[in-house]
């Protein structure tokens, strides 16, 4: 078995007074950040919370980041939970993911009682375990006071097992069921370390993190910084007032960012006095969505360092990404496979799925040791998907059901993201499951809903309906929040028609629902 100290037990022995991390006005040095970490293991520990699946609920802020270490301490894999969703929402990936303990802070208590609530009821009153953050920190303090060594977690005692789970992240599937992803410390590890020689990251670098740490792209930045001994500037959420002030008065040399808060960023009015620090950066890594020329294009003129990526949360974050030497060249690609990952791109239609010459678009599969190892509790997606187990088998192959191709030398180009996929603010969203909830309204007999091209947003949820009454916006709108849908999914826009085009086989045409909403929009 392989085995590892833990990350940042190394750090707080071999860079001590290294800044480990920066939010407002305080900082922490590896040594002082373990030393927090350390204190709050040892309290999940007496409160017997090794071995369990926890979930958390909270804003970005130094507590949430040192209880995802202090769970890692104790062996408890962690899903960090999208507070976006609805307390329905909630409670079924709790179900799903046979979650024992959920940790919640001030800002989100309603929303745990809510989702604890709707446990109870779906579960026969077979609660949860619910537990304060503040109530943490007392603790903590407490025993800080009376005895600091209640229980030894010393570097040397702690290990990190790169098979073992580190967390669980949710993502839903084409078929509106969520789907479970487990990422391992090992996961983690080839994604840092391919990250750091592909893009160039070293200890001298600080990362601006503003992303929801309930999704990979921010999560891994934890991972990166105690893995790779990098400093992080944290931000309770993203603003454009907030990463220019970070700008302005930290040492920030990278950011992550999905394209609708850069788009941010270039089109406020305070850009040209933070310009300057935008152009000092060693890169913006950008993903989430494809790039839109115009916003590329933008960046080229004010020579802005940006990175387009392609990854998710299957492969530990970034599976390619273009560097910013190489935009010019090879606009429209994501750029080339991280060290630790290989792609092929197959036929969708032959039955062994045949590996296509360069420049032939196919399915996007993937293989390498940041490949996630099986769905957990969908076994139904294993035999077509990869492999059932959590080892790191790297002789099976990952089907993303991504459409692309790679070029001659190497470089990914996508073309569709998984099927019907909106990508909305960095989100994703399924339509199938927005169809299914209003598909529950007495007045909709047909339902198809799309992404629309937004400016700002990437795209905007669309619902197209067949009614015999009239229906508006607003009112479509509360029916599906009071149905659990978490706002960002709600239609922005809606059509009411008298039907909908089908295919041969009766199902409904999507792609020409498409082209005939964005043909009326042009209009």
């Amino acid at each position: 078995m392989s085995l590892q100290i833990h990350w940042l037990a190394q750090q707080a022995q071999t860079a001590r007074e290294r800044i480990a991390l920066v939010h407002h006005t305080s900082s922490w040095t590896f040594a002082q950040w373990h030393q927090w970490v350390r204190r709050r293991a040892a309290i999940l520990q007496h409160l017997h919370l090794s071995h369990q699946r926890c979930a958390v609920l909270s804003h970005n802020d130094p507590d949430l980041l040192c209880l995802i270490y202090a769970l890692s301490y104790i062996t408890a894999p962690v899903i960090v939970l999208n507070h976006r969703l609805s307390a329905m929402e909630l409670a079924q990936q709790l179900i799903d993911i046979e979650v024992t303990c959920l940790l919640y802070d001030v800002a989100h208590t309603q929303l745990a009682l809510d989702t604890s609530q709707q446990l109870d009821n779906a579960r026969n009153n077979a609660s949860i375990n619910l537990l304060s953050i503040t109530e943490l920190r007392k603790l903590e303090q407490k025993e800080t006071d009376s005895s600091p060594d209640l229980i030894s977690l010393d570097p040397e005692d702690v290990f990190l097992d790169l098979t073992a789970m580190q967390g669980i992240f949710c993502t839903s599937g084409t078929s509106g069921k969520p789907k479970a992803v487990p990422l391992t410390y090992g996961n983690h590890w080839h994604s840092a370390q391919a990250t750091a020689a592909h893009v160039g990251i070293n200890q001298q670098d600080c990362w601006l993190l503003c992303l929801p740490l309930c999704h990979v792209g921010g999560l891994s930045i934890l991972w990166r910084s105690v893995i790779l001994g990098h400093g992080i500037v944290l931000l309770p959420s993203f603003s454009v007032a907030a990463v220019f002030q970070a700008l302005a008065t930290t040492k920030v040399t990278v950011i992550s960012l999905v394209p609708t808060l850069l788009f941010r960023l270039l089109t406020d009015p305070a850009l040209p006095h933070y310009l300057s620090y935008l152009q000092n950066l060693k890169c913006i890594l950008l993903g989430g969505a494809a790039l839109d020329p115009q916003l590329w294009q933008r960046c080229q003129e004010l020579k802005i360092p940006i990175c387009p990526t392609y990854g998710m949360t299957e492969a530990a974050s970034q599976i390619t990404t273009l560097l910013p030497h190489e935009l010019a060249n090879k606009f429209g690609s994501s750029g080339r496979p991280l060290p630790c990952t290989q792609i092929e791109i197959r036929d969708l239609h032959s039955e062994n799925a045949k590996k296509l010459m360069p420049f032939v678009a196919g399915e996007i599969y993937l293989k390498g040791h940041n490949i996630f190892g099986g769905y957990l509790g969908r076994q139904d997606l294993a035999t077509s998907q990869i492999k059932t187990n959590l080892g790191m088998n790297l002789d099976q192959w990952f089907a993303t059901g991504d459409i692309g191709y790679l070029d001659d030398h190497g470089y990914l180009y996508v073309l569709n993201r998984r099927h019907d996929l909106i990508i909305s603010g960095g989100e994703n969203i399924y339509p199938v499951e927005i169809e299914a909830v209003l598909l529950r309204h007495g007045a909709i007999s047909e339902a198809c809903v799309i992404g629309v091209d937004h400016p700002e947003w990437g795209q905007q949820v669309t619902a197209v309906v067949v009614t015999q009454t009239a229906l508006n916006l607003l009112e479509i709108q509360r029916f599906c929040e009071l149905a659990g849908l978490g706002r960002y999914k709600l239609p922005r826009k809606l059509f009411c028609w008298d039907n909908l085009p089908k295919t041969a086989s009766g199902k409904i045409a999507r792609q020409i629902v498409k082209k005939m909403v964005d043909d009326i929009s042009l209009m």
